[in-house]
């Protein structure tokens, strides 16, 4: 709503301590809306009123926080405020005039905390004898209002019906993501008991890994000792090689030495010499097979002495 303001010369500042109690009607009986002004802008104007409507227009010419002379009667002057409205006993006010009007109204009803009726909305005439508000129907702007406001509430009524099923979807979405937070919760659960599980795993791993290492040096250095020893085999079967050779060496040369032997004490018996091959030939052989029998076995020591 637009709304001119014009000022009035006759006015008091404030109110007196006193609240807006009432909303009163006016007309302006005689010409229109700008005779109206040019009334209370006139030297020695001794009358005023918040408010003027004539179709759309609106002038003020009080604030609302400052008290118009308005309805003779100071107390309801202090309690009130006073709208002038575009009509005579030959010019109804417009249908255009009576929704300003109520519009006006409304929302000075909505500023005070009033409520919109007959004990609020009052004509001029209830404060002072005259015919004022002449042709003005005050019914017929409450009941404008408060088909306004009727309209109003139906609005408010739809949208607070759009407003709960928002909420209701809103709601349905929050439970919707509950349930997937608590999807996701035990899909978390799932995956960081997988996670706890791998750690153990690769931990177990590290330990077998050390212990594949420990075994490893541990087989490094049982195979260095069995390197020692098949080296120190090696060697005994070189010797035992060695000693068999010499061992068959001396096997031959006994044998020779027997047929030696043998021959002379053939030669012995063909010469019929026994008592000498007793004493003589018989301990020769025998010392000398001995003295062969020491050497090979002193042999032998020496090799076993060397392998160790």
């Amino acid at each position: 709503m637009n709304i001119i303001w014009k000022g009035a010369k006759a006015f008091t500042k404030g109110r007196e301590g006193k609240t807006v109690k009432h909303i009163v009607i006016h007309w302006v009986g005689q010409g229109d809306l700008e005779t109206a002004n040019a009334w209370f802008n006139r030297s020695g104007a001794n009358t005023s009123a918040h408010y003027g409507i004539e179709n759309t227009r609106v002038y003020q010419w009080v604030k609302d926080e400052d008290t118009a002379w308005a309805v003779g009667n100071w107390v309801g002057n202090t309690e009130s405020i006073s709208i002038e409205h575009s009509a005579t006993p030959d010019r109804p006010a417009t249908e255009e005039t009576y929704k300003t009007s109520a519009e006006l109204i409304q929302s000075l009803c909505t500023k005070y905390n009033l409520p919109v009726n007959t004990n609020t909305i009052k004509p001029h005439k209830f404060y002072s004898a005259t015919s004022c508000p002449g042709t003005m129907d005050i019914n017929k702007i409450i009941k404008l209002i408060q088909g306004e406001d009727m309209t109003k509430i139906e609005e408010l009524e739809e949208d607070i019906n759009k407003l709960e099923a928002t909420l209701e979807e809103k709601r349905q979405k929050i439970k919707e993501l509950e349930d997937e937070k608590d999807k996701f919760e035990d899909l978390y659960k799932m995956e960081l008991g997988k996670i706890t599980l791998a750690k153990e795993m690769i931990k177990t791993l590290e330990n077998d890994k050390q212990d594949l290492a420990n075994s490893k040096f541990e087989l490094n250095n049982l195979n260095e000792k069995l390197a020692e020893e098949l080296h120190m085999l090696s060697l005994v079967k070189l010797r035992v090689e060695s000693e068999k050779e010499e061992l068959e060496i001396g096997f031959s040369q006994l044998q020779d030495d027997y047929e030696v032997l043998k021959g002379k004490y053939q030669d012995c018996v063909n010469a019929n010499k026994a008592s000498i091959l007793s004493e003589l030939s018989l301990n020769q052989l025998l010392q000398e097979i001995l003295t062969r029998v020491k050497n090979m076995l002193s042999i032998k020591q020496i090799s076993k002495e060397g392998v160790r």
